[in-house]
């Protein structure tokens, strides 16, 4: 439907630190979007800019937590982060405009391996220029 239309870069950034145990950084455009930490708990940031392309490049660095993020309606609209083996009729945890969502995602013996799916990673993600998609009542999910 949008084969016509080019695609661009969304730059992402992954500060693992120096450390193996260190929590995990995501930036998108230089937008901080999400904190892994070695204990298992993933904090989404508030205010993430509700654009096409930041949601695609967060669809694709969510799939290293097994996560998916989801939306109702418009992509300005309410976004929704669930587990990808939740069933499809769950609509997920509301990431939040004003304020972060702290959530439980793994077991903190595999940190490890989190970060080593992190670290593979692409660091620029291409995402073509929708614009302004719209759902028809059901939720949108790119995997």
């Amino acid at each position: 439907m949008y084969h016509h239309v080019r695609s661009q870069r969304v730059r992402a950034w992954y500060d693992m630190g120096q450390e193996t145990h260190s929590d995990v950084i995501i930036d998108l455009e230089g937008t901080p979007v999400v904190v892994i930490s070695a204990s298992g708990m993933v904090r989404f940031r508030c205010g993430i800019p509700r654009e096409w392309a930041y949601f695609r490049a967060l669809s694709v660095v969510l799939r290293a937590l097994n996560l998916k993020v989801k939306y109702s309606g418009d992509v300005r609209g309410e976004w929704y982060i669930s587990r990808k083996s939740d069933g499809i009729q769950s609509r997920g945890i509301a990431l939040g405009a004003e304020e972060d969502i702290c959530i439980p995602v793994f077991e903190a013996a595999d940190f490890g391996h989190v970060r080593a799916s992190i670290g593979q990673l692409p660091r620029s993600i291409e995402v073509a220029r929708v614009p302004n998609p719209h759902s028809t009542g059901a939720t949108y999910d790119p995997s």
